[in-house]
């Protein structure tokens, strides 16, 4: 699991292994998770994607999930 904040011009990218998913969970804010925008409460589970890449926050506070 990983936790990040995010404002302004702030941003992350994640790579991911072979075969794994990923879990966005938005607590607070919001946020671009692979150019989608996510509201506080908004989640995206992402498959078949090599990274996640998380910008644009406002006032954001993250959760990402790595999952099998």
């Amino acid at each position: 699991m990983f936790v990040g904040t995010f404002a302004g011009d702030e941003s992350a990218t994640l790579e991911l292994q072979k075969s794994r998913r990923a879990y966005v969970h938005v607590a607070r804010g919001e946020i671009e998770a692979n150019a989608t925008r996510l509201l506080t409460g908004d989640a995206a589970k992402l498959e078949d994607a090599d990274s996640i890449w998380l910008s644009n926050g406002h006032d954001a506070e993250i959760l990402v999930f790595d999952l099998p």
